[in-house]
This record gives C-alpha cells, sequence and structure tokens, in this order.
C-alpha cells in the first residue's frame, strides 16, 4: 500500500520552484541593502542567546571589551584605563604623528567600519571612532605589535605630518625620552607577566571571542 502511494507522488514542478526561490532570494538580498549591512560586507556577528546561555563565558568577555557589542558594559569598566596607556604608548612611538592625525586615518574608514556588523551600532560618530582606536591601539600592543615597529625604527620611515607644531612641548620631551630607552618595547609585555599568567590567559580570551572584535582592513598602499 504504501509503495501505491509513492508511485502517485506529485510531480515537482522545477519551474515553479526555481521563481519561488529566485523571489526569496531577490527579498533577502533587499533586506541587506536597506541595512547597509549586507552578506557580502557582514563580517562580526551577534551568539544568539539560546546558544550563549549555554555557556556565557564562551561567547562574552570577561575582563576587557573590543567592538561595540559590549562597549560600555559595567564589568569590563576596570580595562578602560588600559586602553589609554596603550594608545600614549601608541602616541610616543613616533612623534611626527599626532593625535589628529589617528583619528583623521581611521575616521576615513569608520563607515565601511559600521557595516561589518550584523547588529544596528547605537552610538555616536564621535563615541564609534574614538572606541575603535582605543581598541585598535590596545590591540596592537597587546600582541606585541610594537615589537616589530619599533625594531625597524619609526624616526627613520620618513613619514612626515604637516601638524608636528600641534605637539605640546611636553608631549615632544615624552617622544625623545622614549626614543632614548628604546620606545615602549617590552614595557606593557612585562608588566603584564608581573600580574600573572592569568591575566595574560583571560585577555586572550577575550580578544579571540566572536562578539568581540573590530574589522581589520588592509590597504597595501600604506606599505
Amino acid at each position: 500500500m504504501p509503495q501505491v502511494q509513492s508511485n502517485k507522488a506529485k510531480t515537482i514542478n522545477m519551474s515553479e520552484l526555481v521563481i519561488s526561490m529566485t523571489q526569496e532570494l531577490d527579498y533577502y538580498w533587499s533586506l541587506g541593502e536597506d541595512s547597509g549591512n549586507g552578506a557580502e560586507s557582514c563580517m562580526i556577528y551577534k551568539v544568539q542567546h539560546h546558544i550563549r546561555d549555554v555557556e556565557r563565558f564562551s561567547y562574552e568577555p570577561c575582563m576587557i571589551s573590543i567592538g561595540p557589542y559590549h562597549h560600555g558594559a559595567a564589568s569590563l569598566q576596570v580595562m578602560e584605563k588600559e586602553k589609554w596607556g596603550y594608545l600614549d604608548n601608541v602616541l610616543k612611538m613616533n612623534c611626527e604623528w599626532n593625535l589628529l592625525d589617528y583619528l583623521t586615518a581611521i575616521g576615513e574608514l569608520a563607515k565601511q567600519a559600521r557595516k561589518c556588523y550584523s547588529e544596528d551600532i547605537k552610538m555616536s560618530s564621535e563615541t564609534f571612532l574614538q572606541m575603535l582606536l582605543l581598541d585598535g591601539c590596545f590591540i596592537l600592543v597587546a600582541l606585541g605589535g610594537l615589537r616589530e615597529i619599533m625594531f625597524d625604527g619609526t624616526q627613520s620611515s620618513g613619514i612626515e605630518s604637516a601638524k608636528n607644531d600641534e605637539i605640546t612641548p611636553k608631549h615632544k620631551a615624552q617622544c625623545q625620552e622614549g626614543d632614548q630607552v628604546g620606545g615602549t618595547n617590552g614595557v606593557e609585555d612585562d608588566k603584564h607577566y608581573d600580574m600573572g599568567y592569568w591575566f595574560i590567559r583571560f585577555i586572550n580570551h577575550d580578544l579571540f571571542l566572536l562578539e568581540n572584535q573590530i574589522p581589520f582592513f588592509y590597504h597595501k598602499k600604506d606599505f
């Protein structure tokens, strides 16, 4: 009896199925275009609640926020001071570039960066830009990025800024002092090792979380 019913199964109309699926595809592509976060540009997603609730530690930062999803969380405010210290390290690395130079460079990528998040980022342009700079500097220093830069010698790189006059005498003195002792190479790493491996372990954990990210853009012309 079941075999007879199977033989009488309705034949699939391929043309109608193609039309129906094409309409669905057009609909979902239109959603991406309206939000400005289409599948082509969206890279950083939020974990769904039913997955997150299984083990929150696997998806949420415990010490530091990177990117907008956990920005401003009360439990992560202690490390915000560290971000400003890391920004200061980067500013002292090369006195020919000042804060305005860095903000201007990142500002050119801010709109593109917003499109890399699946969620609507409810942050002002100023707050978003400041977050990108602070978090970017933290990642650069925390992962040892300054070591290679300082080893190559930033002062002999030939980079010039039209805004050198905006650097304060105090900042110039700090830069010169940093040059004499080899810059910030290794200072932050030594401090973190003094705190213990637990600190490094949790920082590394947070830096590799799916939701705790800022986009990285590679521009060949900059190198």
